[in-house]
Order: C-alpha cells, then structure tokens, then sequence
C-alpha cells in the first residue's frame, strides 16, 4: 500500500483492514516527513511493515503480489510539497507488479486532464505550463487557474499578469513565441508521459478504483468501466453517543466547506447548545492558522462566541477518539462547495459517519447519494432546518437511525469485501497467465 502524497491518508488503515480481511499481509509505504502520515502509521503500528516510498523500485516491489497506490494524480496535479516519487501511471508501470490505482478525484482524470504541456522560458528561468481538457490551465507547483486558455489559428491566449498574453507558432505548435512583449517568453512542447486511464487497464494487469458510485460513472469518460470501494473499517461503538456534542470534524476550509450556512444557522440547535469544531487545522500552531482565525473573527462580529467549543488541532489518534464521542457529525458539503467536486467524490465525513456509527446532519443530495435518506437530511445549505429536526428528535427515533445505520455500514463494509477480491483475483490471475507465458 503506497501513498507519497500529504494527504488522503487518513484511508490508509481503512484499505489495510479491507486488505487483511480478504486474507492479505499489508506493507506500507510513506513519506517519513510528512506529519499526517507518521500518525496514521501510528494508528497502524503491530499490524504491519512500514517503508519509505522512496525506497519502493522494481526491485522492492518484486516481493510482492501486487501494489495499491492511493492518491493516484497525473502530470496536472497542483503538488504544494513535490514528493521525490510522483504517483502516477508510469511510475506505477515501472514497478512491474499488478496494481490497483485509487483514484480520489475523478474530476482530476476527466476535466482537468492535461491535453498539452509546454516549457515557458523566460529569460534564465523555465516552468512548466500545463492546458487542461475543461479550458484551465496550470504552472507547475501551482493551482489550477479560474481562467481559460484558447487557441485559434497559430495563436494561444493566455489569461496573465494583468492582460491576455498572446503567443505565435510558425512550426505547428512544437513551440511558441510571445508576442507584444518586449522581453518575451518562449514555449517549448513537451512529450507527455502516457497517462492514459484506459491504455493503463487493458493488459488486465493493472486497475483503477474510485471511491464513490457517482465517481466510477463519472471516470468511464476517461477510463471505462471503472468499479467503485467506499474506504470503510467497521470500528467499536461509542456507549454513550446519545450524549455526545454536536461536531464538525476536519478543516475549517472556507473553500471546500459551507461554513457560511454554520455560521447563519448555529442558532436552531437551540439554547444553551453549542456547537463542537474538533480539530479545524492542521497545524499545532492553532490560533495561527487562517482560517481559524477568519471563523473565530466571524464568531466575535456576530457575536456567537457561546456558541461554538473548539478542541484546538488534535494528533490524529486523539481526533479520531474525540470524533467517535459525537451524538451527529456535520459534513458542511454540498453539490456546490469546492466547485462541485462532491458530485463524484467521497466526503471524509461518510466513512467517519460508517466507521464509528455517528450520524450525520447532511444535505438531502449528497445522503441520497450514499443511500443515507435515514439521517436528518436538508436542502441545499439549509442547514437551520436540520438542527431544528435534531431537536425534535426523540429517543426512540435516535436508537432506530443508529441500527439503521449500523446494518447499512456491514452492507457497505460486505460489498466492498466483495469487490476489492473480485478486482484483486483479476489482476493477480492475468499476472499468472503472464509469468506461464513467459515460462514457456
């Protein structure tokens, strides 16, 4: 089990646990410097071998029957911290092994592939310049861009230091040269990596997962028929969710949260409740952080300090302990947030929801979409409707939700069972077929 990115690997232990359930022995390889995923092996010391993802080659992969690589991103992909090892297609290829690719995003795989990609000079200096399938475009070690590139006749136009840069090919687009610049850049086309979703599955050998249905459907524009495993490990109940607080567990991230509704709405849970924000950042710096400190100054302007308790950044075994204490868990996301990015992917809060039996007071279309109609759901951002049903709740009714919900976590927990066997069996048996080819 590889991840070489600082995030996602908060799933880790979920796929290790699906893993030894269908009779496997796990390793792990991760980057040593990244915090996230010292904790998370820490989660998994006892239970298997750790290595440092640099380490992992043809020749350290060849003891094993197969490599799952989480986090799984092509050459488009905004890495704020480079790892040594990109985790992508190729790099899976060179390892020799089978594989399975988990693909977090689909949206990465299908709008924001890479349809071209250009060496910019510019004077002594040269980045790289990636044109995505959805009109964005994006430099290496930067974010995607909010505006569109095009290309009529011999010319490109790029949005840019305050203007339209226009630049000129006269050799078919192999390179191009700025124009109404003084001091302009020149563009060099660069051959891309073959990081074809579908060419990568055709020997059998290889596959690529997605985390959510919508998603798989989704990725068959980029991909084909791709199967679908929900990250998920069946954890011991709290006794006592009844009384627990009301939470949000994770970032307090204006852009990929609709936190704006938790600040309009706080006030339906009623009097003398609050509202409890576990974890909210990343970094032990906590007062520091951002974010934190735009929520906390919102709180001070609308005068809604009393209603909200914060437990500060935990270390990820604490967060997860102090997550399972939760009577519902607030995801905050919706078919809007983040660009619309929840259309096809996993919100964290569904396998939090699942794991530790913790209901959710979610939005009507995201439940709908994970078979969650059960929970108290609202509509859009209307998140005051949902806290009023909380306090409406009774205990009869709270008791029924929690079986309901425990029998839908085992139906999940079976199919993926089901799946990850069915997929691990295909490509291990094309991998067999290879080596009696070979023998023969």
């Amino acid at each position: 089990m590889i991840e070489a990115l600082p995030q996602h690997w908060e799933v880790l232990p979920h796929w290790v646990a699906m893993l030894n359930a269908i009779g496997y022995e796990v390793e792990v390889a991760t980057d040593p410097g990244v915090a996230g995923h010292e904790q998370t092996l820490a989660q998994l010391k006892f239970r298997c071998r750790v290595h440092d993802v640099a380490d992992i080659d043809a020749r350290t992969a060849a003891a094993f029957s197969f490599v799952v690589l989480n986090s799984t991103v092509h050459e488009g992909y905004f890495y704020k911290r480079p790892p040594a090892t990109r985790p992508n297609l190729p790099w899976l290829r060179s390892l020799d092994r089978p594989s399975i690719s988990v693909v977090h995003e689909p949206v990465h795989w299908v709008e924001k592939s890479v349809t071209a990609s250009f060496l910019e000079f510019d004077g002594a200096r040269s980045r790289i310049l990636n044109l995505l399938g959805d009109g964005c475009f994006q430099y290496e070690h930067g974010f995607w861009s909010a505006r569109k590139w095009s290309i009529v006749a011999d010319t490109l136009s790029l949005p840019g230091q305050g203007r339209i840069r226009r630049f000129h090919t006269a050799d078919q687009g192999r390179t191009y040269s700025e124009v109404g610049a003084p001091e302009g850049s020149t563009l060099v086309r660069r051959d891309l990596p073959d990081e074809d979703p579908a060419n990568h599955v055709s020997d059998g050998r290889h596959a690529i997962v997605t985390l959510t249905e919508s998603g798989a459907e989704h990725l068959k524009k980029a991909a084909g028929s791709v199967p679908w495993i929900l990250p998920l490990a069946i954890e011991p109940r709290a006794e006592n969710r009844a009384e627990g607080p009301i939470s949000f567990a994770g970032l307090l991230d204006y852009d990929r949260k609709s936190l704006h509704s938790l600040l309009r709405d706080c006030h339906a849970l009623g009097d003398g409740r609050t509202i409890e924000i576990i974890g909210g950042s990343l970094s032990s710096d906590f007062e520091n952080d951002h974010f934190v400190q735009v929520f906390k100054g919102q709180l001070r302007e609308k005068n809604l300090e009393s209603r909200f308790s914060f437990t500060g950044y935990l270390p990820y075994g604490e967060y997860l302990a102090r997550v399972r204490q939760a009577r519902f868990l607030i995801p905050l996301v919706d078919d809007i947030v983040d660009s619309g990015s929840y259309l096809v992917k996993l919100p964290a809060a569904i396998s939090c929801s699942l794991g530790f039996g913790i209901p959710l007071i979610v939005n009507r279309d995201i439940a709908e979409r994970f078979g969650m109609e059960y929970m108290i759901c609202y509509a859009k951002d209307d998140l005051a409707s949902g806290l009023m049903q909380e306090r409406q709740l009774t205990k009869t009714q709270y008791e029924a939700m929690l079986a309901t919900l425990d029998r839908h976590a085992q139906a999940i927990y079976r199919r993926n069972l089901d799946e990850l066997r069915r997929l691990v069996d295909r490509i291990t048996r094309q991998e067999g077929k290879r080596t009696d080819a070979a023998a023969q």
